[in-house]
């Protein structure tokens, strides 16, 4: 049974296993959720192309794709510059907890961060709608889906079915 945390900290959450973050507006989800793969790059070596985000909007789609890239081109210049000793900003201690930990050190860091860089274009952040879509799509014989089908959008059935209506009542 997963437990409930009321007090979470994307600098000490636990990066194995599923996490869902609930919340109001505005209370720092994109942040941490940015934190959280930062994280995962630097703590656990995970390849940026192989963590998934999905959300709900495009927007958010969006603000966490821009959060991201942003966060990891600061933990680029944190690490190469040392300046990581502000505790005030999480990125800093997650920047200095990486560095201090014997496992990984500043060159793994800076590894990692350097090939998060490099594969910022495969960062997988998805509405729930298109991540459905792309695994129909992607497992169509699996799923015993039809080869090449396409969504239309709601305007685009608007328009369909509004011009089929019109030709069943012309004939």
């Amino acid at each position: 049974m997963p437990t409930i945390q009321n007090d979470f900290d994307a600098k000490k959450v636990a990066l194995n296993g599923s996490n869902l973050i609930e919340a109001s507006a505005g209370t720092g989800k994109t942040f941490s959720i940015a934190l959280m793969v930062v994280r995962l790059i630097v703590e656990k070596g995970v390849p940026i192309e192989k963590i998934l985000m999905v959300t709900f909007t495009n927007a958010a789609v969006a603000e966490l794709e821009l959060r991201v890239r942003n966060f990891i081109r600061k933990a680029i210049q944190i690490t190469s510059t040392g300046n990581y000793e502000h505790d005030e900003d999480p990125l800093s201690v997650i920047i200095k907890n990486a560095v201090e930990d014997t496992e990984t050190g500043i060159e793994k860091v800076l590894e990692r961060l350097n090939a998060a860089t490099i594969f910022l274009d495969e960062l997988a952040v998805m509405t729930i709608h298109s991540f459905c879509q792309k695994t129909l799509s992607e497992y169509s014989f699996e799923t015993n889906q039809v080869f090449g089908a396409e969504n239309i959008s709601p305007d685009a059935f608007n328009e369909l079915t509004e011009d089929l209506f019109n030709k069943f009542w012309r004939k």
